[in-house]
């Protein structure tokens, strides 16, 4: 495994995510034209690491269902019910790592089990180390950029209508962007 220069030494560090320093958005395609963006509004994690540059990390993040938001007040009722995340049934969306991998100096490859609608499935996230800093508080804090893409249907997400023309109305593909900044506790 390389080495990577965080600035300090870890043993057996913990860190939670600072949810007003961060984000998870994601974006389909409606008409095939357009990317849609929404957002979830309320998540939490956590991370737990041995190794300087992270290798060991065991991370898990839980998103609320119904904290979707897309700026489309009817759109996100729609997505919040039976068609998409059935938030009464499934109400959180569920992220556990299995490995991350340590590709070159600030790039990973974080591997993980995603259950949405209570399905569990693989997924692995390009994820980015944007290094660390100290906020004026004095908390230390480590910035990471994490994008991919997951097939919606692979989690029961078959919702699907036509145009009149026959066009396809909402992407089977959804790509994942998540801007996470860690504070370590």
């Amino acid at each position: 495994m390389k080495k990577m220069n965080t600035g300090d030494t870890i043993a057996t560090a913990n860190f939670s995510i600072d949810t007003a320093h961060s984000d998870i958005s994601f974006s389909v395609r409606h008409l095939m034209i357009t990317q849609i963006r929404g957002f979830f509004a309320r998540f939490s994690g956590s991370m737990v690491s041995n190794a300087p540059d992270f290798s060991d990390a065991r991370i898990q993040v839980d998103i609320e269902a119904a904290s979707i938001q897309t700026n489309h007040p009817e759109r996100d009722q729609h997505l919040r019910g039976e068609d998409f995340f059935s938030v009464e049934l499934y109400p959180l969306i569920h992220f556990q790592s299995s490995t991350l991998i340590h590709v070159t100096a600030s790039n990973y490859l974080l591997n993980g089990y995603l259950t949405l609608r209570g399905i569990r499935e693989p997924i692995q996230l390009q994820a980015r180390f944007h290094g660390k800093s100290v906020d004026q508080q004095g908390e230390v804090k480590y910035g990471f950029e994490l994008n991919g893409q997951i097939s919606r249907k692979d989690f029961g997400l078959f919702w699907d209508d036509l145009t009149s023309a026959g066009g396809i109305i909402v992407d089977d593909l959804i790509q994942l962007q998540m801007n996470i900044q860690l504070i370590r506790n």
